[in-house]
Order: C-alpha cells, then sequence, then structure tokens
C-alpha cells in the first residue's frame, strides 16, 4: 500500500509521509507476527487470566512492532485527514480523525483495567484501522 500511496499522493506532506508512515506500520506488523507473546489472559486455556510478570525476548520484539506499527497507523490517519480536508472532503477527514483518536483509546484500555477484555479492545482496534486502511486505499484508487 504504501508504493500505491507514493504514486497516488504526489507532493505535500501527505505525499512524503503517508506512505512513509504506511510502510512502517506494514513492517511494524510483519514484526509483531513474527514474534509470539506469551501466553495471558487465559490464552491459550489454562493460563492464568493475568499479564505475566517477566516478559520473554519474543514477547518484546512482538510488543516493539506492535506499538510501531500502531503508533504508525495512527500518525497517517492525521497525515490523511490533512489531505482530505485540504481536497474538502470532509466525510474523510472525520472518518480519518475518529480512526486516529478511537484506536489508541483502545490499545489503552486494552492494556489498562480491562485487561480481561484486552483481546476484545485489540480486535476491535484492528478491525477499525484494517478497515480504514483498506477503504482509504479504495478512496485513493485511481
Amino acid at each position: 500500500m504504501a508504493v500505491g500511496l507514493r504514486k497516488v499522493l504526489a507532493g505535500g506532506k501527505a505525499g512524503t509521509w503517508g506512505p512513509i508512515l504506511t510502510g512502517i506500520f506494514g513492517m511494524g506488523i510483519i514484526l509483531a507476527g513474527l514474534f509470539a507473546t506469551d501466553p495471558a489472559f487465559g490464552f491459550p486455556l489454562g493460563t492464568p487470566n493475568t499479564m505475566p510478570t517477566t516478559m520473554s525476548t519474543h514477547a518484546m520484539v512482538h510488543s516493539i512492532g506492535f506499538y510501531t506499527a500502531f503508533i504508525a497507523l495512527i500518525a497517517a490517519c492525521f497525515v490523511l485527514a490533512r489531505r482530505f480536508s485540504i481536497e474538502k472532503d470532509s466525510i474523510w477527514t472525520w472518518f480519518s480523525v475518529v480512526i486516529g483518536v478511537v484506536t489508541p483509546v483502545l490499545i489503552a484500555l486494552g492494556m489498562s483495567v480491562l485487561s480481561g477484555l484486552a483481546g476484545l479492545c485489540f480486535a476491535i482496534a484492528g478491525i477499525l484501522s484494517m478497515g480504514w486502511l483498506s477503504a482509504t486505499a479504495w478512496r485513493l484508487r485511481k
């Protein structure tokens, strides 16, 4: 997607930062996918329903990839919201801003007091952000 964004968004800050942030997102997701997280919160079955007290190296690398990916994607939401606002496309501007705000809130909820619902919070954040990314790619196609 980053290469396609680079071609479509020629010029301006969105043309530079949109593809870079999307590329960082993709690399972060690949990194997180290559390294497994530690069992926690009752998954897999039989695991205590709490957060582990220590992290393995795999879990640390997974976390670095995850947080890098989602920070980049959240930033891309705001970069592209600016682009859409310049184009006077208020629906896409607001869609991008809402996803850029809701995604970190869901991730923070998943890491905080709602730890029993962490998987659900992360799943919703993933569905919303991947939906935004897919819809944005569709919107910007030529």
